[in-house]
């Protein structure tokens, strides 16, 4: 029977492949992975911003406020373009006359 390991790891931004690196680290290693403890660095929290109302916000301010409240920083460039990609595929699908889940946006 092998011992189990708890790897605990302190993030700052996600990191999708974080499983699969642990794993690789531990190859051969006569250990079990039983857990990954994740701890998220806590931005400090945002200055208080006047009560907005949603609709006067675009959608593109929605989602980078969302993005900072979630994350504590700002959304880099590729995600903010992946997002104005999506954003005009549904937007492109309405004016079709389609439902937006209709719409298709290149991976």
């Amino acid at each position: 029977l092998w011992p189990v390991l708890e790897v605990a790891i302190r993030l700052d931004g996600p990191e999708p492949q974080l499983k699969a690196r642990i794993q690789a680290a531990l190859n051969g290693a006569p250990v079990r992975l039983a857990r990954i403890a994740v701890e998220r660095e806590v931005a400090s929290p945002a200055p208080a911003v006047p009560s907005q109302r949603l609709e006067d916000l675009s959608e593109g301010e929605v989602f980078r406020q969302a993005y900072v409240r979630a994350r504590g920083h700002p959304p880099s460039a590729e995600v903010a373009e992946l997002f104005a990609e999506v954003q005009h595929a549904v937007d492109a699908a309405g004016a079709n006359g389609a439902e937006p889940e209709d719409a298709k946006v290149k991976a």
